[in-house]
């Protein structure tokens, strides 16, 4: 009774926390913009008052409409970083939802601050519609806040390398100094350039495989990240009075570090706090009024303008997406239960009328529901074929999800076809490279590369040709998930199926419970719509384990059998030939998906099964 009592009071607790720790962060900002207030009036007191007004008044219509334009380009700048880093997280998504995502989530985002969190929960909003989840959105919110940072950064550095004397004569501070330090920010920048290298690498980040950019794609994200904060610092310099704009570069390495150190508060665009220390320090030539009438066309334009109109933006895609969802309003639990129960009762008692009425009807093709035990205990059953009825005398192309699926649903005859001199080819669709996630001294990389050479002794085990296998390398587990790969993979497997004159297409089934392997059957069935003259057919791996009431309701299949009595033995070597898959090769991974015995005992029989619809 007790712990049933007590468990309220914990949650109430935690929530008084969290609430209190909200209410410290809102007290802390509001001291922090009250402080900045202050030091702001004080600035502006010593004489600034009428200056300002004054500087105010006198911004020429086409002064704020080249800051207006400057703006503009910032936020478009900010897309092209957007389609990058997109790019990074092998997102393909709507251009259009690529164009609004980023005008809205970092108008909005920045004009609430945490630009990460904010323009991640935004960006998934948006891009949720198009099946991206929230690890994905935050990785790109990420990477376009670090392409941003990066390129203020570099621009800083820019403005401290090739303007010291005018940066130090504002600070007090040694030119020297101010030298060596952006030398070596660009020093790093370049070091981290030439360590990345030709190639794009992976780096595994929330869970996901992320691409990092090569040395040209990261200088080329640097360089949009600079042109971004060049665009912005512009919007502020070009409100400044003329005769204060005399030393562009050196402005804008003011303006790059001083919002860095805004940032660092987390104050929201860093208001407040950029603008005191730019009217306290003033690294121009212009006036406290006329500095403090800069800024605040500088915030109206480039603060309050996006955000009111990000906001207006998402209010109207929201409203949209509610309309869009009210067209076909979702019911109740009870009353979705209420109407299932009805639909399928109304179901079952015409099926039972028409099974009575017309015997026939429930025979159909297309009506077909026969259990997979059932079906499996039938090709076992059924005469054997031998090779000439199943290649019928022409080269064969077998597509294998993974490296040692070619072994486990159709080694045998791989075995008899180089035996008999029947031309046949492998095509293995991905690297395999999840087979043991989280190990710690196995990389993806090792061990894709691993059971690359595996795929290959294992097929000259079974007397094939080196050239007669074909590593596509795509990426293990995400390819139902990528239709341009699998398009690619189609259109490969049907080139090669016209140079080879192949007759006959070998598959992993549509029904085994892998998503790779019902790929790797849309795959075949997308080749053969280019080169019609294919047999297709199936051969299961895991659907031999599904359980025997599962009902397939997409038949009649039609049954063939091999006996491979003779190279059960060849196929077991090929099948050692892939030692992380049979062996404890591997023995750090937490998950390790290694064939067990009970699976061996169910896939290495002296009977090879293929399925065909047509």
């Amino acid at each position: 009774m007790s712990a049933v009592s007590g468990q309220p009071r914990r949650r109430t607790g935690l929530a008084f926390a969290k609430r209190w720790r909200a209410a410290l962060i809102v007290l802390g900002y509001a001291a922090l913009l009250a402080f900045c207030g202050h030091a702001i009036f004080q600035i502006l007191r010593e004489g600034g008052f009428s200056q300002f007004g004054e500087s105010l008044s006198a911004l020429a219509p086409d002064v704020v409409l080249r800051a207006a334009a400057m703006v503009a380009a910032t936020y478009a700048l900010m897309c092209i970083i957007e389609q990058l880093v997109l790019r990074d997280v092998y997102a393909r998504l709507p251009l259009g939802s690529t164009i609004i995502a980023p005008l809205i989530s970092n108008s909005v985002s920045i004009g609430i601050g945490f630009g990460a969190v904010s323009g991640a929960a935004i960006r998934m909003r948006i891009y949720g519609r198009h099946g991206m989840d929230t690890r994905n959105c935050v990785l790109i919110a990420s990477g376009v806040t670090l392409v941003s940072l990066a390129g203020g950064a570099c621009l800083a550095a820019i403005g401290l390398t090739a303007e010291p004397e005018a940066v130090g004569a504002r600070l007090n501070v040694s030119h020297d100094f101010l030298r060596i330090v952006g030398w070596c920010v660009l020093a790093f920048f370049a070091l981290t350039l030439f360590a990345a290298g030709g190639k794009r690498r992976k780096l595994n980040l929330l869970g996901r495989p992320v691409k990092l950019p090569s040395a040209r794609a990261g200088a080329t994200r640097l360089i949009v990240g600079v042109a971004d904060w060049m665009a912005s610092a512009s919007v502020l310099f070009f409100l400044l009075p003329p005769s204060a704009q005399d030393n562009w570069l050196a402005f804008a390495a003011f303006f790059s570090a001083l919002h860095f150190v805004a940032m660092s508060t987390g104050a929201p665009a860093g208001i407040g706090v950029f603008d005191a220390v730019m009217l306290g320090l003033n690294p121009t030539d212009a006036t406290s009024g006329q500095l403090a009438a800069a800024l605040v066309v500088y915030r109206l334009l480039s603060f309050i303008t996006p955000l009111a109109l990000g906001t207006l933006g998402l209010i109207v895609f929201e409203g949209h997406r509610g309309l869009v969802a009210g067209h076909h309003p979702r019911p109740p639990p009870a009353t979705r239960l209420r109407r299932d129960t009805m639909r399928r009762a109304f179901h079952f008692a015409g099926v039972w009328l028409a099974a009575r009425a017309m015997p026939g009807l429930t025979h159909a093709p297309g009506a077909t529901r026969i259990p997979v035990g059932a079906l499996l205990d039938a090709a076992r059953k059924a005469p054997a074929s031998d090779l000439r009825a199943i290649t019928r005398g022409r080269p064969v192309i077998v597509i294998a999800p993974h490296p040692d699926d070619e072994v486990l649903g159709c080694g045998g005859l791989l075995a008899a076809c180089a035996a008999a001199g029947v031309p046949a080819h492998v095509v293995i669709l991905t690297d395999g490279s999840l087979s043991h996630p989280g190990s710690a001294s196995w990389s993806a990389r090792r061990i894709a590369a691993q059971r690359a050479q595996e795929a290959r002794r294992a097929a000259q085990t079974l007397g094939m040709a080196r050239q007669s296998v074909t590593l596509l390398g795509l990426r293990d587990g995400r390819l139902l998930f990528d239709r341009a790969q699998m398009i690619r993979a189609a259109s490969f497997v049907a080139r090669l199926a016209r140079r080879t004159k192949a007759c006959t297409l070998l598959v992993s089934w549509r029904h085994d419970p892998h998503p790779d392997h019902a790929a790797a059957a849309l795959i075949a069935s997308q080749a053969r719509r280019h080169a019609p003259h294919l047999r297709l057919l199936h051969y299961p791996v895991w659907g031999h384990l599904l359980p025997r009431d599962v009902a397939l309701t997409d038949g009649p299949w039609r049954v063939m059998r091999m006996d491979i009595s003779r190279w059960l033995s060849v196929k077991r070597r090929a099948l050692r030939a892939y030692r992380t898959q049979t062996t404890a090769l591997i023995a750090d991974a937490p998950i390790t998906l290694r064939l067990q015995r009970d699976q061996l005992d169910a896939l290495l029989t002296r009977n090879e099964i293929f399925l065909r619809q047509d």
